[in-house]
């Protein structure tokens, strides 16, 4: 009993770390748009600022576990540079889609990553293809089609944004099925240091033949940057690490599932962006579809 009793401010502090680093992740979208570069300049120094704190975690983890692994051959290099790859194609299409289209439905869109991860996992891995992932691409689809929708009659420039946000998802999807393979061999810090390299070179490239603004005119512009690498990548890395360690994986899916709604928030704040009854259907059918797609995967789960 005094076990448990000493163990709940712990578990209390873990709720409220998912829940900051959902409001976190809520802020992306928010950070891409007041950026004083362009939005994949700005997925760039995500990463760029942030590399020497990820280098730093990885060594730190190698102190404490001595065994862990390295790239060494070919193939490890490949498939970790293929996932850095993946990453940055999302963060292309995602960043440029928050430019395009509302917030909300950035953020929404780009949430149906789970279910795209478990048709992967059934395809490449073979694992079975349960009912409740089918219920979640149901109610997925059925609500991405009245959140598109909506929007659609709205303004039909959404439309370009929302297909962007989508593409996003996939290679976003693709990413999370590369780590979940590498995950076998790696652990989370050597995939993260690793794969950031690739990352950054394929955002700087597409950057500058693009055309975009590189370089933040004013101390407000590199502000937006440095708090996206260090608060938003590099502490919302560690207040989710930190809470996956103290609450189930399923708690903590759910939390994350909070983003969105956060982002809605902050969009009406910063942007005025309201939301019409059709994103506030469409939206709250697509999280529970994201909801239900996460269960059977939290339940697997086993963080670092």
């Amino acid at each position: 009993m005094r076990k448990l009793i000493a163990q709940t401010p712990i578990a209390t502090l873990a709720v409220l770390a998912g829940l900051m680093t959902a409001l976190l992740l809520a802020f992306v979208p928010i950070c891409v748009r007041l950026s004083e570069v362009g939005p994949i300049a700005t997925g760039f120094y995500r990463f760029f600022l942030s590399f020497p704190f990820l280098i730093s975690w990885m060594v730190f983890d190698h102190m404490r576990e001595p065994n862990a692994k390295v790239p060494k051959t070919k193939r490890d290099y490949f498939l970790m540079w293929g996932a850095g790859a993946f990453l940055a194609l999302d963060l292309i299409f995602w960043h440029s889609a928050m430019l395009h289209t509302s917030v909300v439905n950035a953020m929404l869109l780009s949430n149906l990553t789970p279910i795209f991860v478990s048709l992967g996992s059934w395809i490449i891995f073979k694992q079975k293809l349960t009912w409740t992932l089918i219920l979640a691409i149901i109610a997925a689809t059925i609500g991405s089609i009245i959140l598109v929708g909506g929007t659609f009659s709205l303004n039909t420039g959404h439309a370009y944004g929302d297909m962007l946000a989508f593409i996003s998802c996939l290679f976003f999807s693709a990413f999370l099925v590369s780590v979940q393979a590498l995950r076998q061999h790696f652990r989370s810090p050597t995939i993260m240091a690793w794969g950031a390299i690739p990352t950054m070179y394929i955002l700087a490239l597409v950057a500058l033949i693009s055309g975009e603004n590189i370089i933040p005119h004013s101390l407000h512009g590199w502000s937006v940057l440095f708090f996206m690498a260090l608060v938003i990548h590099i502490l919302g890395q560690g207040l989710l690490t930190f809470s996956m360690a103290h609450i189930s994986a399923t708690i903590s899916s759910l939390l994350m599932s909070m983003a969105p709604v956060f982002s809605a928030f902050l969009a009406w704040i910063f942007f005025q962006e309201r939301l019409s009854s059709a994103q506030l259907l469409g939206g709250s059918i697509v999280l529970a579809g994201v909801f239900i797609a996460r269960i059977p995967q939290a339940k697997e789960r086993k963080p670092d």
